[in-house]
């Protein structure tokens, strides 16, 4: 039986946290399962932090190798299992992009690659996206952080908290902030003027 086979029947019996067991113990069809259910998030989340769609490709699945080499030592702590994955998504790609901006390149502009890749139905899609990106550039860090998972990976307060290492209270705060600072830049409003 393949692994993806194997990854279909296991998931129709067994829960996140016994798919996690089975993960701890090295069944290629539990991480075949979470490798499915959980890839395309992590390069969608990867994407967004670098804008760079071969860079995502790598680090989604730089997060699982570390997931791999790591899960012997998860826990269940109340948040789900994603919660752990984009918390080890989160630190590959600020090392990456720390790591891009200590040494120079010449990268093609983010709406010239998202067009170029588009469809023409696409293309309007690939616009906003661009828009989007250019005006999280302007928050914090971790305002960019608490927008892209709450919103773009739909994670809970409480997730979006274990992802951070900060209390639920102070992602309800820092998203508050967020969400004003990115009005203001994408309504082009100064600092403490909001329409």
């Amino acid at each position: 039986m393949s692994a993806g086979t194997l990854a279909g029947s296991m998931a129709a019996s067994l829960t996140a946290e016994q798919f996690v067991k089975e993960a701890q113990a090295f069944s290629p069809g539990a991480w075949a399962h979470l490798f499915d259910q959980y890839h395309p998030k992590m390069y969608d989340y990867c994407y967004l932090r670098t804008g760079d769609r071969a860079a995502a490709e790598d680090l989604a699945s730089e997060v699982f190798l570390e997931a791999l080499r790591g899960i012997k030592r998860y826990r269940y702590r109340g948040v789900p299992f994603s919660a752990w994955l984009y918390r080890i998504a989160r630190n590959l790609t600020a090392d990456f992009v720390r790591r891009r901006a200590n040494r120079p390149t010449v990268p093609l502009p983010a709406h010239e690659a998202d067009a170029a890749l588009a469809s023409p139905d696409d293309t309007e899609a690939a616009a906003r996206a661009h828009d989007i990106r250019a005006a999280l550039r302007h928050l914090t860090d971790d305002q960019q952080q608490v927008i892209m998972l709450r919103f773009f990976h739909d994670l809970s307060h409480d997730e979006t908290a274990a992802v951070l290492g900060r209390s639920s209270g102070a992602v309800r705060v820092l998203q508050s902030r967020a969400l004003s600072a990115l009005r203001r830049v994408m309504t082009g409003q100064p600092k403490g003027q909001l329409p």
